[in-house]
């Protein structure tokens, strides 16, 4: 059975897009490690539960409005959350934040995959805009109908 296609918290929002395929996820205001955890979990569910099995599913994280996330996530999302997603078949992992200094959240996220994470094979790219991550994510693969 299918899970919701829209979960959201004070912390952000997740939301199934068949269209794309993938899950779009928000992260806003100050974010707590519990919060963050709660939200990749329940995207991950989500995740599993729409992803069609041959098709290339993508997961977008708009950071726009994203104020502070605790240097801790980026550990837990490295050595925890990223190996069952992989399991899971994440394949593109893709990052909306305007600021593209060296210091950026989205910077932050994929160094630390990058570094920590034993998958070689996980797509990580940062976007400037929502729509250049959608557009990106649609010229991989095409939707498959469920």
């Amino acid at each position: 059975m299918l899970q919701s296609r829209l979960f959201t918290t004070t912390a952000g929002s997740a939301l199934w897009a068949p269209e794309i395929p993938g899950l779009m996820m928000r992260l806003q205001g100050h974010v707590s490690l519990d919060q963050y955890q709660l939200l990749l979990n329940h995207g991950l569910q989500m995740f599993t539960g729409h992803r069609h099995p041959e098709a290339v599913a993508h997961w977008i994280v708009d950071l726009r409005q994203l104020s502070t996330l605790p240097p801790e996530a980026h550990t837990w999302m490295a050595h925890d959350w990223h190996p069952r997603a992989h399991a899971a078949g994440l394949r593109h992992l893709r990052f909306v934040e305007m600021d593209a200094t060296a210091d950026s959240i989205a910077q932050q996220l994929l160094g630390a995959l990058v570094q920590l994470a034993t998958d070689a094979t996980l797509g990580l790219t940062r976007h400037d805009t929502l729509e250049a991550a959608i557009q990106q994510a649609r010229a991989v693969s095409a939707p498959v109908v469920e």
